[in-house]
């Protein structure tokens, strides 16, 4: 693998780090995203998602977002509904 590669799939791994604590409700950081439990956040920045309930919410979907963070959001969203966790957007 190169370099490249190798600092690719790591970064992917913080990520999915960060989306699963947020799923377990607790705070991480992993890389560009990072969780306080309640919301879940790209770039420290941008809140992408909330908890509502036992519903997590993608916020502004029709909001621009960069292709970044557009990842994250559908990162999110797969993990969260392979979880069988509710997912609507905002």
């Amino acid at each position: 693998m190169t370099d490249e590669g190798l600092r690719s799939t790591l970064e992917r791994g913080r990520l999915a780090d960060a989306i699963r604590a947020f799923l377990d409700r607790k705070a991480a950081y992993g890389g560009t995203l990072h969780s306080d439990g309640t919301r879940l956040y790209s770039y420290g920045l941008t809140c992408i998602a909330e908890w509502r309930d036992e519903t997590i919410v993608l916020m502004e979907s029709d909001k621009y977002y960069s292709r970044t963070t557009n990842r994250h959001r559908h990162m999110l969203e797969a993990m969260a509904t392979a979880k069988g966790i509710e997912v609507t957007k905002e």
